[in-house]
C-alpha cells in the first residue's frame, strides 16, 4: 500500500513517493492554465509533482510534495510558487518529503519524512525546525489541531502532543505505532493506526482500541467526522460508526467492483462525504468517490481524471472548489 493520510475536516494528511521532476528552488513559479467547469477535474500543477497533502487557509493553498518541498498558490491553483526557505533537503538535490500540513491562525505546521516538524509564521516565506521533545520521531505522517493542542502522528513512534505551538513535544501514547490519521471531535481524539482505530480524550496519553466490527488486519488510513457519523478509511474500504466508535459497519456500496479497495483519504463538506482510494484500478481510473447519504452509497466523480492520478492522498476545500492531492499534481473541480 502506497499511502499515508489523511485529511478531513481538520487537516490531517497523507504521504508516499514521487513521480515528477525535482525542484530545489525557493523562488520558482509554476504556471498551469486551467478552466474549471462544474463536474470536470482539471490538473492545476504544480509541475505535475507527486502531492502528499493539501491545506487551505483563506486564499492560500499549500501543497506538500514528496521531494520538492511546499508550494503555495493564492489564486486557486492557477499559479504556484515554491516556499522552501528553511526546509531540509532530502540528502540530494530535492527537499525532504512533506507528509502533513496543519494551520492554526498565522502558524503553519509541516511534518516531514526524515526531519520532524517545521513551523512558518509568515505564510510559508520561511520555516524553522520545532523538534524539542520529538526524540527519534522524525517521520511525521499526520497532524491535527484543536485549540492549543497539536497532535503529530509518526511512523513507529506513536503520537506526540504540543500545547505551546510546537515549542515542546511530549509522547502522548500509542508508542511504536504508525499513526496514519488523527481527527478531533469535541473532547474525543480518534487515531487511525497500523493496528486499526483508537480513541482517546483531548490531552490524554491513554488510548483504547475501538475495532468492533472492523475486520482483522485493517490499517486505519483516514478519518472524517460528520455529526454523529465517524468514517474510517481502511484496507477494506470505508467503515462507519454512529456510536463514537463503539461499533462499526462496512459502507462500501458503489466503491468500485473489486472488494479490496483501500481508502487513504476522507473528507466532509456540508452533507457530502468524499473518499479517495489508495490504489488505482489497474484496468482503469478510480479517482474520487462521493456520498450524499452518510456513506450508504458512493458514486465515482472522475470526469477529467487521467491514469496516474487515481490514488487520492488528500482532499481539501475552499468556498468554490474541491482539491485533491494525487501522483500527478493537484486536481480541482468546482463544488
Amino acid at each position: 500500500m502506497n499511502k499515508k493520510l489523511l485529511t478531513l475536516a481538520i487537516p490531517v494528511l497523507i504521504a508516499v513517493f514521487l513521480l515528477s521532476c525535482k525542484k530545489d528552488s525557493t523562488t520558482s513559479t509554476s504556471t498551469t492554465t486551467t478552466t474549471t467547469t462544474n463536474g470536470k477535474w482539471q490538473n492545476t500543477g504544480p509541475n505535475y509533482n507527486w502531492i502528499n497533502t493539501i491545506a487551505i487557509n483563506g486564499n492560500n493553498i499549500f501543497a506538500g510534495t514528496q521531494d520538492s518541498g511546499i508550494y503555495l498558490s493564492t489564486n486557486q491553483g492557477s499559479t504556484w510558487k515554491a516556499v522552501n526557505t528553511g526546509l531540509p533537503s532530502d540528502g540530494g538535490n530535492g527537499k525532504d518529503g512533506i507528509n502533513a500540513i496543519a494551520i492554526s491562525g498565522s502558524n503553519i505546521f509541516a511534518g516531514t519524512s526524515n526531519n520532524g516538524m517545521y513551523l512558518s509564521t509568515n505564510n510559508g516565506t520561511s520555516w524553522t525546525a520545532i523538534n524539542t521533545g520529538l526524540a527519534n520521531a522524525n517521520f511525521i505522517k499526520s497532524l491535527a489541531i484543536s485549540g492549543t493542542s497539536i497532535y503529530a502522528g509518526t511512523t513507529g513512534a506513536g503520537i506526540y502532543l504540543s500545547t505551546d505551538n510546537g515549542s515542546k513535544w511530549s509522547a502522548a501514547g500509542l508508542s511504536q505505532a504508525t499513526v496514519y490519521a488523527i481527527a478531533i471531535s469535541g473532547s474525543n481524539v480518534f487515531a487511525g493506526t497500523d493496528g486499526g482505530m483508537e480513541l482517546s480524550a483531548i490531552n490524554s496519553s491513554s488510548w483504547k482500541a475501538i475495532n468492533n466490527g472492523i475486520s482483522a488486519n485493517n490499517n486505519g488510513y483516514a478519518i472524517a467526522i460528520s455529526g454523529n457519523y465517524i468514517f474510517a478509511g481502511t484496507d477494506s474500504g470505508v467503515y462507519i460508526s454512529t456510536n463514537n466508535g463503539s461499533s462499526w459497519s462496512l459502507g462500501n456500496t458503489g466503491l468500485t467492483s473489486y472488494s479490496s479497495v483501500g481508502i487513504s483519504s476522507l473528507a466532509v463538506n456540508g452533507n457530502n462525504i468524499y473518499a479517495g482510494p489508495n490504489d488505482g484500478n489497474p484496468n482503469g481510473v478510480d479517482g474520487l468517490f462521493e456520498s450524499t447519504n452518510d456513506g450508504s452509497k458512493w458514486t465515482a466523480i472522475n470526469n477529467g481524471f487521467t491514469f496516474g492520478a487515481t490514488e487520492v492522498f488528500c482532499i481539501a476545500f475552499d468556498n468554490t472548489n474541491i482539491y485533491i492531492a494525487t501522483a500527478s499534481g493537484v486536481f480541482k473541480q468546482a463544488l
